[in-house]
């Protein structure tokens, strides 16, 4: 059973692989011949007009995504290396610039309007985007001018939760001796020894228990909070979950019952975990 990624198959042979480069360029050159084309002309396209832009939406940003998949997962394994670190939020940072570019889709679909939207959702010719086409009309109200979309993305971009996840990513733990990342601590915790389910779970608790990590913690805990309170009443959500809730194309009630239902039956997860431990 193999135990190590081979990301030279899937990926790049390392970080400064020249087609880790050409992958990042494709994605703008994609995404700057994207705005050129359609900026403007979307909302008096044709049904073919329109569907020659989704085709091309869909398709773009496959390379990008790959960098990014390649980067993250190299991140949990090398969270020390601040060479790589920077890569990643250099490539972050540019993600967040062309998701800029992008935000006039948003103005387009304003002009285009819910019912035309919805009406194009119904046609076969739409078929593999009819679901992409409901939720654009469903989201045309919680939108903002596209000055402030490009705000928002900036703030999103300085958020806690990115500074969250490469703290965590930093630390290092102590099993049985060695030192060892969050990655690989975390894969401990479903270890079929139980002692070593237990030695993760306490190498984990005593990195996360430390004073100082508690209150930096308790601090983008309470950032990322009041993010999704700005967010909830800028776009005029009915709670802070309904955001979520609408992306995922569920209802807040159906949520909600599921919750309840999950918090009646703790005691039976309780019992589960007794027996499991």
């Amino acid at each position: 059973m193999r135990t190590e990624w081979d990301f030279q198959r899937h990926f790049y042979t390392d970080r400064n692989d020249e087609a880790l480069n050409k992958d990042v360029e494709q994605f703008k050159n994609e995404v700057d011949a994207f705005v050129e084309e359609f900026k403007g002309h979307i909302a008096s396209a044709d049904d073919a007009g329109i569907k020659n832009m989704l085709e091309r939406f869909s398709a773009m940003g496959a390379s990008e995504q790959k960098v990014m998949m390649y980067l993250g997962l190299y991140s949990s394994l090398e969270s020390q290396d601040q060479g790589l670190q920077k890569i990643v939020q250099r490539l972050q940072k540019t993600q967040s610039q062309y998701q800029e570019k992008l935000t006039f889709l948003d103005e387009e679909y304003k002009h285009l309007g819910y019912k035309r939207l919805m009406e194009l959702s119904t046609q076969s010719l739409f078929a593999p985007y009819r679901n992409y086409l409901v939720a654009q009309a469903n989201s045309l109200k919680h939108l903002l001018p596209e000055d402030q979309e490009k705000l928002l993305i900036k703030v999103d971009e300085a958020s806690g939760q990115n500074l969250h996840e490469e703290l965590s990513s930093s630390f290092e733990f102590d099993f049985c001796g060695n030192k060892i990342t969050h990655e690989e601590v975390a894969s401990l915790r479903e270890n079929p020894d139980r002692s070593k389910r237990l030695e993760a779970f306490r190498s984990i608790a005593d990195v996360y228990r430390r004073k100082e990590n508690q209150i930096v913690f308790g601090n983008l805990y309470s950032l990322v909070c009041k993010d999704n309170v700005f967010n909830k009443e800028v776009r005029k959500y009915k709670t802070v979950m309904s955001q979520m809730n609408f992306s995922e194309e569920v209802s807040d009630e159906a949520v909600d019952t599921l919750i309840s239902t999950v918090r009646k039956s703790y005691p039976i997860y309780h019992e589960f975990l007794k027996k499991k431990g």
